[in-house]
């Protein structure tokens, strides 16, 4: 996997792709880096809406969509302990070849 910045490096067509959700419960459809170093991002949302964002770079792009969160909660059942789950797919993109 990479970042953004090198999956769109690596891409002939300057586009990149990533399974992972950005926003909450929305997936990210794909980037595309602009000729003025932007990025473009769309985002598959809830009940067939998309939304698009343009970015400064790659860089912001990733910041945005992606950040660390630590999201606890109690599983009785289980154990005393909280489950604590870390999540960030800022570096799962993969290059769109055509």
């Amino acid at each position: 996997m990479a970042t953004l910045r090198e999956a769109l490096e690596q891409s002939p067509v300057g586009r990149a792709n990533n399974g992972n959700r950005a926003w909450g419960y929305a997936s990210i459809v794909g980037a595309e880096w602009l000729t003025d170093g932007g990025v473009v991002v769309t985002v598959y949302e809830l009940e067939g809406d998309f939304r698009t964002v343009t970015y400064a770079d790659p860089e912001e792009a990733s910041r945005a969509l992606f950040t660390y969160q630590e999201m606890k909660w109690d599983v009785k059942q289980n154990s005393d302990a909280p489950i604590n789950l870390t999540w960030d797919g800022a570096s799962e993109w993969q290059a769109v070849a055509k």
